[in-house]
């Protein structure tokens, strides 16, 4: 092979390409995209400039993402053309019948093709680099420019280049080959990029590759494996096409060249197989340790009373000697005791009261044999080295969300995960990486919601540290060349924190307030110095008034004191991950003590001008926006086009919620026969009380109806059992469980506020302490006069749901003297039809004392801007009540029949502003007639088997839609699927709303008006011959618009009738009937985009038939 011919080849390709004039113009339209794309999003010139992610390696990656996915089709056109003999005659024609090797000229043709791509890449990449360098407000980052070029854009290059060259070779054929390679590359970028965890991904779009300027990029190995993937399988297959060529005769191949061709495909099967089983690798080792936990999660555990550490770390592996003194409190006699440790530390020695002993150890799990007798405690010395595997953590997350790398994420930019860090440069070390012996697991992944944890007294030593900021909870002492940690009061777990941080200290009202900094990072403390600099003019933006300002909002919300000396923000990696955890009300993010923030505030506007604002967001918002990738963002499609769309944006629990640290993390309930009461007490405490911002926040309405549809065969004690469940499915579950028990007990005479009131009085009584459950019981007794264990056992096991029928009046006002006093009078009945018992609830929200000028103040204090009280009541299967009642300064009513088969299931409700006349108030029994409609009329619902649906047909579909029943009654509403909206098509949809008819599900259908066809008809059985007045109720949706009814009398003339009354019934006329079925159908005629809605209609009676 002769290097001048392929160079002479390379040069005359070079120069056909540059003349290529369609590619210069899509070229320099490509650049315009990016640059346009790249600083609305990601610069201060841009639309979102309040929320550029301040990380440098963003910038050059979607400048990279965005070349790849514009370059690629040129790419894959102009090659097959290239390599094809089906071409124009051009000045490569003396070239191309030269006689030089086929292998020549194939080499020739990939270094043009790679040297003006990879020219347009690095042009690119140098734009953007001066748009960084002028309108980005981060480092520069110059390394990662080359990292992105080099290992994202050469590789796919290269594999586009070889599959495009093997594919025209083998098929000869250029129409087909573009055909398959267009669709392979669409296939690749938009469906299957994240398959397998992004191996399928030849241009490596799907791959975390985010750099921390703290720890770099997240897993390298595996960046690197599945790019060289890539790399050598395009190689292979430039080697297959010289084989393959016949520019002219090939000469007989030769050995070497099939050698190298296979090796290039070899070695690229060897990095994706290797790729592919470090992946199943970790999951598999997941599934390993699940099953371990498991096994032992129904062992009797010892309860951890005091642990002090002595850490050491040299390089990336720590030395260290702990000693711990367990206590047995679970009343029957241990004959070992378990021990809890991270699987890749490694045990050295054990000493037991001074003895040395063997011990068992099953990965995580180390038993060490020593009877312990009730009430009895032992001392146990540990030496332990090694690294942390991080395979360990959040095993109660499901693997689907483990490996879903787009929930972290900076518009295309992936960030990587990882739960701990163990450097010689860096350490961040969580109780859930288990990297300190624990006698209770961090996680239960067979239950979550049995959490049990241990209050423990810890003491922490640390070594050899160098120049770096250690970090962990307790007052800090420092003795020689070490430092030491002790915790004033015990703890549930125990972090540590070792890096080259700046820190800035605050003392404000006896806390001691840290900030640390990454020292690459110390300008962020200079910004934010700037931002609270008080002044005369400015005084309420100091730091101590911010301090002021947030505690006070934590303290109102929470209902609780901050209950630790000290209050750390800790900067992490841009990789670092945890999950918010229902169970546990927090992420691993939130500590005792310390709460760790994302590296340069990524995601919040901490070090922004509007500081305030950033605290309250990244603390105490219970959701927040997800980022995820939209090609309508990030082109501003939907600025250009005046729409929004709801799948640009989603939401998921704040991490960083902060509220565990006043509630769940000081103090726990223990139950062997309800483990789960812990979890429980704490949601209590925030789902009810008055303090929180929001009342009883509505669920995920598919996650709820799911759950609801679980529990009518199936108990709460299945569900915390039952692996194969959703976890948001279980969380919903447990929700609904919790307001259905203090909705039980407030029927006992518990009021809702006493209830909470005296929880947290006894977490505050009991504080740092797990507390036997008979303990709380028997003192709740004392308050209430009422047993836990006469209630929750009925409560545990139910597995049937009621249905309830509903009929609720106008609420109207009541005259008073004051003629400003709002004083209004609600009544409503409801009756069970159903053989179990069940509980409904009726919310009032009243006005704060004060008025509205009070609510406004309420809303600037974040505390919550009206009074809201929940009254319960047991209605008894077959059993009905009727209500009547007044409500001072009334805001708004709510029924809420909760776990039932009720839809929808809670009702809102505003007065009218009507008078009333009658004022009596009552509670009284009533029967199941009064909630029937009159002898004389005949309703027929859109929910009834007399209304029929005929769906138009489609050329996918030539034949009629079933009707639009279920066996699961709530899937067929639009309300639980991702639309949630009422965007009418040609298809008829059914949407739940409490302002229909129905009797346990109140909806309507309705599609967009067509061409007139009669397409919803309402069918009724007839008794009796006679006079009927035909009636239509239309809900509010059809917007004031004509709606055409064909009414169809059994044995009379059709009649057509157009209405637009909306929200009531509305008469069609009167007609003759004779006894049998009737008809009344609605066509789909209307304007354009006018919505046709059907719900009910009825026959009255009116009396002997008109001669």
């Amino acid at each position: 092979m002769d290097i001048k011919n392929i160079n002479t080849i390379a040069f005359y390709n070079i120069r056909l390409l540059l003349r290529e004039k369609l590619l210069w113009f899509y070229t320099l339209g490509m650049y315009i995209v990016i640059l346009f794309a790249q600083l609305s999003n990601q610069s201060i010139l841009g639309r979102y400039s309040f929320c550029v992610a301040d990380f440098s390696s963003s910038v050059p990656f979607m400048n990279t993402f965005f070349f790849l996915i514009f370059q690629t089709l040129p790419l894959v056109i102009l090659s097959c053309h290239f390599l094809s003999k089906k071409r124009y005659v051009d000045s490569m024609e003396t070239v191309y019948y030269r006689p030089e090797s086929n292998e020549e000229y194939v080499c020739g043709v990939f270094i043009a093709f790679i040297s003006v791509f990879g020219g347009a890449a690095v042009l690119s990449l140098l734009m953007i680099m001066v748009m960084h360098l002028l309108f980005m407000p981060f480092p520069l980052g110059g390394i990662y420019y080359l990292f992105y070029l080099f290992l994202m854009v050469m590789p796919a290059l290269v594999f586009m280049l070889g599959l495009s060259f093997f594919v025209i070779t083998w098929l000869k054929n250029r129409v087909l080959s573009m055909i398959l390679l267009l669709g392979f590359l669409v296939s690749t970028i938009f469906y299957i990029s994240d398959y397998q965890f992004g191996l399928f991904d030849p241009l490596g779009l799907s791959l975390p590759s985010a750099f921390s300027r703290i720890t770099g990029h997240s897993d390298m190995l595996g960046y690197l494996l599945q790019r060289g993937a890539w790399f050598f399988l395009g190689l292979g297959f430039v080697g297959l096409t010289i084989l393959k060529f016949d520019r002219i005769p090939n000469r007989p191949c030769s050995r070497c060249k099939w050698i190298m061709a296979f090796f290039f495909l070899i070695m690229g099967v060897a990095c994706g197989s290797s790729f592919f089983f470090l992946r199943q690798d970790e999951f598999r080792e997941r599934l390993n340790y699940r099953s371990i936990y498991e096994k032992y999660s129904s062992y009797p555990k010892a309860y951890l009373e005091s642990q002090d550490i002595d850490y050491e770390q040299r390089e990336d592996e720590m030395f260290v000697n702990t000693k711990l003194v367990v206590r047995n409190c679970t009343g029957v006699e241990l004959d070992k005791v378990l021990l809890y440790l991270n699987p890749s530390l490694e045990v050295t020695s054990l000493f037991i009261n001074g003895t040395t002993s063997l011990y068992e150890r099953e990965k995580q799990v180390i038993g060490v044999p020593a009877r312990l007798s009730p009430g009895d405690s032992l001392l146990l010395e540990l030496s332990y080295k090694g690294q942390i595997d991080e395979r360990i953590c959040y095993l109660n997350v499901p693997d689907a969300e483990i490996a879903d790398t787009r929930e972290r994420m900076y518009l295309a930019c992936r960030l990587g995960k990882r739960y701990s860090y163990l450097r010689k440069d860096f350490t961040l070390l969580i109780p859930e990486v288990l990297w300190y012996p624990t006698t209770v697991p961090p996680e239960n992944p067979g239950s979550p919601y049995d959490n049990s944890r241990d209050f423990t007294r810890y003491s922490l030593r640390v070594r050899n540290y160098g120049k770096n900021k250690v970090i962990s909870q307790g007052m800090r002492m420092k003795k020689g060349d070490q430092l030491v940690f002790r915790n004033e009061s015990p703890l549930p777990g125990l972090t540590l924190n070792i890096g080259d941080y700046v820190t800035r200290q605050l003392i404000v009202d006896s806390v001691t307030y840290e900030l640390h900094v990454w020292r690459k990072h110390a300008s962020l403390l200079k910004l934010l110095n700037d931002r609270l600099l008080p002044s005369s003019v400015q005084e309420g933006t100091s730091a101590r008034s911010i301090i002021r300002g947030a505690r006070h909002v934590a303290e109102i919300s929470a209902g609780n004191k901050y209950p630790y000396k000290r209050f750390q923000l800790v900067e992490t990696p841009l990789d670092f991950t945890s999950y918010f955890r229902n169970e546990m009300k927090c992420s691993g993010f939130v500590q005792p003590e310390v709460l760790y923030f994302p590296e340069r505030g990524f995601g919040t506007k901490i070090f922004s001008s509007e500081v305030e604002v950033a605290v309250h967001l990244l603390l105490f918002r219970e959701e927040v926006w997800r980022n995820t990738f939209s090609w309508n963002k990030i082109l501003g499609w939907n600025m250009l086009w005046r729409k929004y769309r709801l799948e640009d944006v989603e939401c998921s629990k704040n991490p960083h919620l902060i509220y565990a640290q006043f509630n769940n993390q000081i103090s726990g309930i223990v139950s062997q026969t309800y483990p789960f009461l812990n979890s429980l007490m704490n949601l209590i405490i925030e789902d009810n009380n008055q303090t929180r911002i929001e009342a009883r926040p509505a669920l995920t309405p598919i996650w709820e109806q799911q759950a609801i549809d679980y529990l009518r065969s199936r108990s709460l004690k299945d569900a915390l059992h039952d692996n194969s469940l959703d976890v948001a499915v279980l969380d919903a579950i447990f929700v609904l469980k919790e307001r259905e028990l203090v909705d039980i007990l407030q029927t006992q005479g518990v009021d809702q506020d006493k209830l909470v009131f005296f929880l947290m009085d006894f977490f505050n009584k009991y504080r740092f302490k797990m507390v036997d459950f008979e303990q709380l019981n028997e003192e709740f007794k004392a308050v209430f006069q009422v047993d836990w264990n006469m209630i929750l056992p009925s409560w545990y096991m139910n597995n049937k749901i009621p249905t309830y029928l509903l009929k609720i009046a106008e609420i109207l006002r009541v005259k008073t003297e004051n003629s400003k006093d709002y004083r209004c009078r609600i009544e409503f009945a409801v009756f069970n039809d159903s053989d179990v018992d069940g509980v409904v609830n009726f919310r009032t929200s009243t006005y704060l004392p004060g008025g509205w000028p009070e609510m406004q103040r309420a809303h600037k204090e974040k505390r919550r801007e009206s009074i809201v009280k929940y009254h319960a009541f047991k209605i008894e299967a077959g059993t009905g009540k009727r209500f009547a009642f007044e409500v001072n300064e009334f805001l708004d009513f709510m029924i809420n029949t909760n776990i039932a088969g009720n839809l929808p299931n809670s009702f809102l409700c505003r007065a009218t502003g009507v008078f009333a006349s009658d004022t009596t108030q009552y509670m009284e029994e009533v029967s199941r007639d009064y909630f029937l409609s009159d002898t004389n009329e005949f309703i027929v619902d859109n929910t009834d088997p007399g209304c029929k649906i005929t769906q138009p047909s489609t050329l996918l579909k030539l034949v009629k839609n079933e009707h639009l029943k279920s066996p699961k009654s709530w899937i067929r509403f639009i309300n639980f699927k991702e639309e949630n909206a009422i965007f009418p098509t040609s298809q008829w949809k059914e949407y739940i709303d409490q302002n229909c008819q129905g009797t346990t599900i109140r909806s309507f259908v309705f599609t967009r008006g067509k061409s007139g066809d009669y397409r919803l008809t309402w069918e009724a059985d007839l008794p009796k011959e006679g006079v009927y007045e035909a009636f239509v109720y239309i809900p509010s949706y059809s917007l004031n618009m004509m709606q055409k009814y064909k009414i169809s009398p059994l044995g009379g003339e059709e009649k057509v009738v157009y209405v637009d009354t909306r929200g009531e019934w509305c008469s069609l006329g009167v007609y003759n009937c004779l006894p049998g079925v009737n008809k009344i159908s609605l066509s789909d005629e209307g304007e354009e985009n006018q919505i046709i809605v059907g719900d009910a209609i009825k026959w009255v009676y009116q009396g002997k038939a008109m001669e």
